[in-house]
């Protein structure tokens, strides 16, 4: 616990912090903190070019950056579900542009 948190204070002070801009603008991506203490944004759309992304992006806090990491296998996808286990980051339904 944060020396700012009580364990009685039901709205504990948070601190937040700006992450630096993703390398591509997109929306309705899934988002998910990996058991490696990593964030990962996965697919989504590119309003811009109306494209749906198939890249997932990794955010490391030591290095303060976004990496690349992989592609999804099945192509751009938007609006999925995502969750993350000890071997795994695991993505369910969502839309592509073939369906």
């Amino acid at each position: 616990m944060k020396p700012s948190e009580s364990a009685t204070d039901p709205f504990p002070v948070l601190q937040y912090s700006q992450l630096p801009d993703l390398p591509r603008a997109r929306e309705d991506f899934g988002f998910v903190k990996g058991f490696d203490n990593k964030l990962y944004v996965i697919g989504g759309h590119n309003r811009e070019d109306q494209e749906y992304l198939d890249s997932v992006l990794a955010f490391d806090f030591s290095s303060n950056s976004w990496t690349e990491v992989a592609c999804l296998p099945c192509g751009g996808l938007k609006a999925m579900g995502v969750c993350s286990m000890p071997d795994g980051i695991y993505v369910m339904g969502g839309y592509s542009a073939r369906y």
